[in-house]
């Protein structure tokens, strides 16, 4: 990176991650200290995945037309001073608006559910798990994740593409996009976001489905412009938690059933 680029540790204003004792390793748990060394950890088997209505969502309705997974370990109020999150909101419309094969997963770092809806509330129409998942321990380990925000980018079967998104971010802006996705060899169509819609029932705000005569779904960019994140809107929290807890709820009674 050039001397422009900010250290991360400069810059942040962000929050380290607290881990209990008992779940503390080392590095010889990895084998190795580099990350993109690591064997694929394909976790999305598994996983459970959740839209912004927290409806749960098919692994591969994730996975389908999908290069790249950017997991972004999130909390609320944890932000850059130079905005970078926010860019990648913008980058992350750009790339939607172009139907690139990335999805985003957000990886909620917070210590109490309100505070993983809000902060899921106010991000793009990317996926999420849910508050206290217990795959976050396991992804943070993995990745060595020790402050947030963090972006980790994948291949669709957990390969690594690279541990520091957000250096990438700083170095290339949003043609780091198009560098994640070069080692991928763009092995899947593009993604269509009316297709996405249909088939992952999923809320898309950034989504208009058409007027009058018109059926050409287009993708509307909402956080081009900072002001937009600067003053968010009124939520309803006790709404979005108890839609949380339902669906996590709906979620047991079906693993029990089965």
């Amino acid at each position: 990176m050039s001397d422009n680029n900010y250290r991360t540790e400069e810059l942040s204003i962000n929050n380290s991650i607290t881990t209990p004792n008992k779940h503390k390793r080392t590095k010889k748990w990895y084998g190795t200290e580099d990350p993109s060394k690591l064997p694929p950890f394909n976790w999305l088997e598994n996983a459970r995945i959740y839209n912004h209505s927290y409806e749960k969502v098919p692994i591969e309705g994730v996975l389908e037309n999908t290069d790249i997974i950017i997991l972004y370990f999130s909390m609320r109020n944890s932000y850059r001073s130079d905005n970078i999150i926010h860019k990648f909101y913008e980058f992350y419309d750009f790339a939607r608006l172009r139907n690139l094969p990335i999805e985003v997963i957000n990886v909620p770092m917070d210590e109490t559910r309100e505070d993983m809806c809000i902060s899921y509330e106010e991000q793009a129409d990317w996926f999420t798990l849910m508050f206290d998942d217990p795959i976050i321990i396991t992804l943070q380990y993995r990745h060595e994740v020790s402050s947030v925000p963090h972006l980790v980018v994948t291949k669709g079967d957990g390969s690594m593409v690279s541990s520091h998104g957000i250096l990438d971010l700083d170095e290339f802006g949003k043609n780091a996009f198009i560098a994640w996705l070069s080692q991928t060899a763009y092995t899947k169509f593009t993604k269509k976001i009316s297709r996405d819609k249909k088939k992952n029932a999923q809320k898309l705000n950034s989504l208009n489905p058409g007027a009058g005569n018109v059926k050409k779904h287009e993708y509307i960019t909402h956080f081009s412009k900072l002001e937009k994140l600067l003053t968010p809107p009124v939520l309803d929290i006790d709404a979005l938690v108890e839609r949380s807890l339902k669906a996590e709820r709906e979620n047991d009674k079906e693993e029990e059933a089965t």
